[in-house]
């Protein structure tokens, strides 16, 4: 169980290869050796009361700040702020009724449960990606999500599994999530409108049905591993994972300032690029060699964070330059590429 003053280091592969998930059953291996990413965060877990009540809170990949309950075998998220779970906006107060049940204790093979509740995401129209805004009849100043969830989790499989930096002895949890969802909008101090039959929630919503993979050990009290996978197809999406060797091979990420990052670098033939906390709008990536002539030009539309791969085989060996600019065309950050040669 996590507790006051708690810290661990977490790396996201945003474009993960060669990882697979397997069937259920006992005694199994996952080699997850192939993980990249450009660098790692800290998050730490602190305890305060509210009105007389004990409580957790922590950060997340994707919120800013999350609010949890514990009790003698589980711990239960009661509200959060920060990305919403379905992708609409990247500053977003989401309450969950009754509170969502993240952990039990202890955990064993073949444990499973079902839990079905509610998640309110409130968030403001400014964090809403343009392209979001322009699919609803008519701009509002807030947005509201009332989303109706029944979430299976089954203990499925264990075995021995290696990851950079580590090998564990693990047991895995496999959450499935079906999401029912209405949307309201407001504008100024007017009663909310449901809008749900105006919107078409399959192109507005970035993902609705979720399926995760996630490997505990006895020696942490954070998974070592959340593998999120197609629900339908079983394709996996992205991992986040402990990142072990913080100082080596993944960087402490500091600041929370919008950012690119260029991995790996140096890079032989494709290169990953993962935009961080960018503010919703379009954006351009350029290449340029040590003249300042543009190589390699991308166009994307991005809010928050976002990884694309780039084929660089078609230049030379040597050091490049990128930068990205926003839709006023002024550069946000310029840095260093190389490309290597075997």
């Amino acid at each position: 169980m996590p507790k006051d003053g708690d810290t661990f280091y977490l790396a996201i592969d945003q474009m993960p290869s060669s990882i697979q998930v397997t069937s259920p059953g006992p005694n199994q291996r996952w080699d997850f050796t192939t993980l990249l990413a450009p660098y790692s965060r800290a998050y730490l877990w602190k305890s305060e009361y509210a009105a007389g009540t004990p409580l957790l809170k922590s950060q997340t990949d994707v919120f800013t700040e999350a609010v949890y309950h514990r009790t003698g075998n589980g711990l239960f998220l009661l509200s959060a702020r920060g990305q919403d779970p379905l992708g609409l906006s990247r500053n977003a107060q989401v309450s969950f009724s009754p509170a969502l049940k993240i952990r039990s204790y202890p955990m064993r093979y073949r444990d499973q449960h079902t839990q079905r509740y509610t998640m309110t995401i409130t968030s403001g129209s400014n964090d809403v990606a343009p392209a979001i805004l322009k699919k609803l009849p008519y701009r509002p100043d807030s947005l509201r999500l009332r989303v109706a969830v029944e979430r299976y989790v089954e203990v499925d499989a264990w075995g021995r599994m290696i990851i950079p930096g580590g090998i564990h002895n693990v047991l895995r949890e496999r959450q499935e999530e079906h999401f029912t969802v209405q949307i309201d909008a407001r504008v100024g101090n007017r009663k909310w409108q449901h809008i749900t039959h105006l919107v078409p929630l399959s192109q507005l919503l970035l993902k609705q049905d979720t399926k995760n993979y996630l490997y505990y050990t006895d020696e942490l009290p954070e998974p070592i591993a959340n593998v999120s996978v197609n629900p339908v197809n079983q394709t996996v999406l992205r991992v986040e994972f402990k990142a072990h060797n913080v100082e080596e091979d993944f960087p402490l990420l500091i600041s929370s300032r919008p950012n690119v990052f260029a991995y790996p670098n140096p890079v032989i033939a494709l290169a990953r690029f993962e935009f961080f906390n960018l503010p919703p709008g379009d954006y351009e990536l350029s290449i340029y060699n040590l003249l300042g002539v543009p190589l390699i030009q991308k166009h994307y539309q991005i809010n928050g964070n976002r990884t694309e791969r780039i084929d660089v085989s078609d230049l030379r060996k040597g050091p490049y330059l990128y930068a990205l600019k926003d839709e006023r065309g002024n550069t946000i950050i310029t840095k260093r590429l190389v490309v290597i040669r075997p």
